[in-house]
């Protein structure tokens, strides 16, 4: 189990993750933040005192929930993430790779004061002298599902600026609001320079640690079925048997049983 020690808008608070099953290998049905926050909330051990409890994943900030997703990738495919590119000037395919907790440290929420923001209280910030704001939670996320973006954004301002702000104010201070809520709480989700090596062409990648995760699970769901095929013949065992074994077990079990058969899985 992996334990995360997080600081949200709630205060420091421990969070337990169990290895990632099957049970939840074959839940994911997209790359949404919706399917994000149910695959953490069912890793979530609530058998902890003052650990987040299963179903409270969805308060948590972008930030914080980034930081369990890191910790379930690293968990099930290492801290090093590695992906194939291609040259927009040349076409070649070119592997690129860096290390993923590199790349947290360097997204890391900047700090109050460089921001020209005040923190008031436990997840109240302030903005000058008029705009007090809290950060937007996997709640405030999924509730502007569906919406254009300029509607989200004017949403997702609506729900997180304190009340009392006349309209006019609002509206003169929403891009450094939004700009305070990026840099305070941030996904990791952003543009990483890439080279080349046959060209020397130089261009950017872009890197979505919830939709990379995700889609690295979903790319797997044959290789799943195979490996619950390999298990039921071998051992006798019940689907519910197999998709409950953590991952790891599940996986050298499976090798073990294509090693004895020779190969194939």
């Amino acid at each position: 189990m992996d334990q995360i020690c997080l600081h949200n808008l709630f205060g420091p608070e421990w969070v337990v993750l169990r290895e990632i099953t099957g049970m939840e290998e074959q839940a994911i049905a997209s790359t949404s933040t919706l399917d994000a926050i149910g695959l953490l909330d069912a890793l979530v051990m609530s058998d902890y005192e003052g650990a987040l409890q299963q179903g409270e994943v969805a308060r948590l900030t972008s930030w914080d929930r980034e930081q369990l997703l890191a910790a379930v990738y690293r968990r099930t495919y290492g801290a090093n993430i590695e992906s194939t590119v291609t040259c927009l000037q040349c076409g070649e395919k070119f592997d690129m790779d860096f290390g993923l907790d590199v790349l947290l440290e360097f997204l890391n929420p900047k700090p109050c004061e460089v921001l020209g923001v005040s923190l008031l209280d436990e997840g109240i910030f302030q903005l000058g002298e008029d705009v007090t704001f809290r950060l937007p939670t996997g709640q405030d996320e999924c509730a502007v599902i569906g919406l254009g973006q300029e509607e989200a954004k004017a949403v997702l301002l609506e729900r997180c600026v304190q009340d009392g702000l006349e309209s006019a104010t609002l509206s003169q201070y929403s891009d450094a609001i939004q700009s305070a809520m990026e840099a305070l709480s941030p996904l990791v989700d952003t543009e990483l320079n890439a080279s080349c090596p046959e060209c020397g062409h130089g261009q950017q990648v872009h890197f979505d640690l919830q939709y990379y995760l995700l889609s690295a699970i979903q790319g797997e769901r044959t290789h799943l079925m195979e490996e619950i095929h390999a298990l039921a013949s071998s051992y006798g065992w019940s689907l519910s048997e197999i998709l409950n074994l953590p991952r790891s077990q599940r996986r050298a079990l499976a090798g073990m049983v294509d090693a004895d058969d020779g190969g194939g899985l």
